[in-house]
């Protein structure tokens, strides 16, 4: 009876301890490739689709189920980075103006 108990109150915890991480996951690969983004554009006045380009190199462990790409608009003069764990849907992204957003089924919120 006290485990079924410690597992009801649990769970919910447990959801939202989850829920964390898998945001960690792309919060931290998203400012990195922000930061490798503004490093690179310093240096030759663009932003570039190629992470090897830009320096920057997915982190392993815990966060290889997440997917992460780079997209460059106007001419080099923007960047959409996004990050997205293919089993849940999860969507990340960041521009260069350091908007992070999370979609939801299509829909963008802000964070």
């Amino acid at each position: 009876m006290l485990f079924l108990l410690l597992s009801l109150v649990s769970t919910p915890a447990f959801a939202s301890i989850e829920k964390i991480e898998n945001s960690y996951c792309a919060k931290v690969g998203l400012a990195a490739i922000y930061g490798a983004e503004k490093s690179y554009h310093s240096e030759y006045d663009s932003y570039s689709d190629s992470f090897g380009a830009i320096g920057y190199e997915p982190e392993k462990g815990q966060c290889e189920t997440w997917q992460g790409s780079v997209r460059v608009f106007n001419g080099g003069k923007a960047f959409l980075a996004t990050y997205t764990k293919p089993s849940t849907g999860e969507t990340w992204n960041i521009n260069e103006k350091k908007e992070l957003r999370q979609e939801h089924e299509g829909r963008e919120a802000a964070e």
